[in-house]
């Protein structure tokens, strides 16, 4: 439950729902009853998607009844009547008052108390501050059921900022001094456990933000909003960026500066996100001028026009929508962002962003603070779009020139254009998106119902936003282009290993129709050399097919599994040479090593020669015996070259009759030693020959 001192949510999540399964697998059931809550209680706090905290209660509440756990269905039960039906948009309430008395008599007090914290913050999120006090007063009573908890932190949270919108309304505080006098010793406890781990952090910057707007400095109040967001939505805290982002919108709607919509979008597009639907319904029927359908292009001459000029925009202001758009990756949002952030710093009724593709031009993003949907990503030829001059936005991208005019229609150098009539342009900014020394693409801008809208200070300010958009765009477009090509060489890359995976199968195909060739051949001949021969040789084609059959079949295509390969191989062996088990034991040992098939085939050749010579020659008379393979890391061995990386012994023995005192292995005139010889060499290795208690092989080769 505590893991929130230090961890994200979503890891607390992550640690309950193995909690659970644990506790299901090994019969711990009151346990695995009891993570459910630490589950929804941070699911919630992330602000996670409604629905999904619904199937968990709903799991909870299931489980929990099939095994009797009281404990576990009341917390299901507080979560489902606290938070997920105060949510819905067909909300009732759900009556607890029996249900409340039944836990306090079992004791439940962790499901009564986080009932009444669920419903504390609801009331908060609707407004309701008076009865969300009446909640956060209840939840005192039950608080040793809470422990250490985080809906406890999440209590601390709201007690301050459910005070501060309470002081406000004028209601229980009635002067600052006494406000911050119950609030302050508050925020210290919150600004200690937020040191600790990320999941009070948004919640802290929401708090200053407030503080600020108490105070009156809207300046400080919308950048500490920002803040608060950017935590919030870095966090993935959902349902709370909706809020903050509601309440920014609230700001910036009393100072009067007519920016609020894209905020108002924002929440309630977020809300939805999250499954919040009453707090989505709550807000647009509280606000339904900016979510009206609106086509609006031209204001009436009598009616005096609204003033779309935002006051003067500070250099903090400047370096937090830089930041923003730093932050963001994705095209589509990225553009949103960049339009978001223009107009409300510039002043625009309205914007394109235009970016350049193989010598064209194209709008992919539009906006218009008079829409619903203030954003709108598109991809559109310059050519085919309506209600922007043509002219101005070619000039610029002919010169890389910013024009800025403040009567379109009736000075400056276009004021003659057929389109800037026909549109009856006034103010309009249009500059290039420049990005060392490329043209990224073209931001144009204007308002239709005012003149010198861009000031020289708003100019700068959005030239200065604009550099910084070029370089997120080329950012993103490369990220983008990096991800294309990373598809197209995994693509490419099952492409090869398809290809490849059918070829190891062909030539294993291919060396069984060999080894078969051989033993149709050896039918029919009747001398028992030339039988052994064939049968040589039919093995030494069985050990490389098995190579490409281990290929074909493993997920690397590179390597082999030298150590299954090897105990397959001498299993054959046996097989072939018609050897009961029990007169000769086998006895491999592998290291745990993948070879390469540039390896492998010549060390499976080696091995298929010294196991077949021991079965024939070792043991006569059907003497018994044993046979040891071999392979390990010779990590002691000193190592010639450097470039020859790790060093490797392959050792074949057996406990049968050893080779003649007069028979040098080297210039015998067997092919199977001969081929032995030749293979060492083609692995840059040694060959070591010894007959104490039978005969040893040991063959040392270097391996990169």
């Amino acid at each position: 439950c505590n893991m929130h001192s230090r961890s994200h949510p979503e890891e607390v999540v992550k640690y309950c729902l193995k909690a659970i399964q644990c506790g299901r697998n090994c019969g711990d059931l009151y346990n695995a009853g009891l993570s459910y809550g630490p589950l929804m209680w941070n699911l919630q706090v992330q602000g996670a998607n409604l629905l999904v905290i619904e199937e968990y209660a709903r799991e909870c509440l299931q489980f929990s009844q099939k095994y009797h756990l009281s404990f576990s269905v009341a917390l299901a039960e507080a979560m489902h009547a606290g938070w997920i039906e105060p949510m819905k948009k067909n909300y009732t309430p759900v009556p607890m008052e029996e249900k409340i008395e039944k836990w306090d008599r079992d004791n439940h007090i962790a499901a009564t108390g986080s009932y009444y914290v669920h419903m504390a913050l609801t009331s908060y999120y609707f407004g309701e501050h008076e009865e969300a006090e009446e909640y956060l007063f209840k939840v005192r009573e039950y608080l040793r059921g809470l422990t250490d908890n985080v809906l406890k932190r999440q209590w601390y949270v709201f007690r301050v900022l459910n005070a501060i919108r309470l002081y406000e309304r004028g209601k229980v505080y009635k002067s600052k001094e006494k406000l911050l006098s119950y609030i302050k010793p508050l925020i210290k406890k919150i600004e200690t456990w937020a040191q600790f781990g990320p999941v009070l952090k948004p919640y802290l910057s929401f708090i200053y933000a407030e503080l600020e707007k108490v105070a009156g400095d809207f300046r400080k109040a919308r950048s500490l909003y920002f803040d608060a967001i950017a935590a919030a939505h870095k966090h993935r805290f959902t349902l709370l960026e909706a809020h903050l982002n509601e309440c920014r919108a609230e700001l910036i709607k009393n100072a009067g500066i007519g920016t609020e919509r894209a905020c108002f979008v924002e929440a309630v597009r977020l809300y939805k996100n999250c499954h919040a639907e009453r707090k989505e319904i709550y807000l647009i029927e509280k606000y339904p001028e900016y979510f009206e359908e609106e086509a609006i292009a031209y204001m009436p001459e009598e009616v005096e026009p609204v003033s779309y000029i935002l006051p003067s925009l500070d250099v903090d202001y400047l370096m937090k929508s830089s930041f923003a758009i730093s932050a963001e990756m994705e095209i589509d949002i990225l553009l949103k962002k960049i339009m978001d952030v223009v107009l409300e710093a510039s002043g625009a009724q309205q914007g394109y962003l235009l970016i350049e593709e193989n010598g064209n031009l194209f709008v992919r993003a539009e906006s218009r603070i008079t829409e619903k949907d203030m954003v709108r990503t598109v991809k559109q030829d310059l050519e085919d779009t309506r209600n922007i001059c043509k002219a101005i936005v070619r000039y610029v991208y002919r010169t890389w020139e910013t024009v800025i005019l403040a009567n379109a229609s009736e000075e400056g150098e276009f004021k003659d254009n057929p389109e800037v009539q026909a549109l009856q342009l006034r103010s309009v900014l249009c500059l290039p998106l420049i990005k060392q020394s490329s043209l990224i693409g073209i931001l144009y801008l204007e308002n239709r119902l005012s003149d010198l809208v861009f000031t020289s200070e708003k100019a700068k300010m959005t030239e200065l936003l604009a550099s910084q958009a070029a370089i997120s765009l080329e950012n993103a477009r490369l990220l983008d282009q990096m991800k294309k090509t990373e598809e197209q060489i995994k693509e490419s890359l099952s492409e090869k290993e398809v290809l490849l995976r059918e070829i190891h199968h062909r030539v294993k195909n291919n060396l069984q129709i060999i080894s078969s060739l051989f033993r149709l051949q050896a039918a029919h001949i009747r001398d028992k050399h030339d039988i052994e021969i064939f049968k040589e040789s039919q093995s030494r084609v069985r050990s490389m097919a098995l190579i490409h059959e281990r290929l074909y079949q493993s997920k690397d295509l590179a390597k082999i599994d030298f150590a299954e390969y090897t105990k397959k191989l001498v299993t054959h062996l046996l097989s072939s040479y018609a050897i009961y088990p029990d007169a000769i034991t086998l006895d491999v040992s592998v290291d745990d090593v993948f070879l390469s098939i540039d390896i492998a085939i010549p060390c499976g050749l080696i091995i298929n020669e010294l196991v077949s010579n021991c079965l024939k020659h070792a043991f006569p008379g059907g003497a018994k015996g044993k046979i040891r393979v071999e392979l390990h890391t010779a990590k002691d061995l000193p190592v010639q070259n450097a470039q020859q990386g790790n060093m490797f012994t392959l050792i074949v023995s057996d406990s049968g009759v050893s080779f003649p005192e007069d028979l040098d292995f080297r210039s015998t005139e067997t092919l199977g030693l001969e081929l032995v010889t030749t293979l060492v060499k083609q692995l840059n290795g040694t060959i070591e020959f010894s007959r104490s208690g039978g005969t040893e092989f040991k063959i040392t080769f270097p391996w990169h």
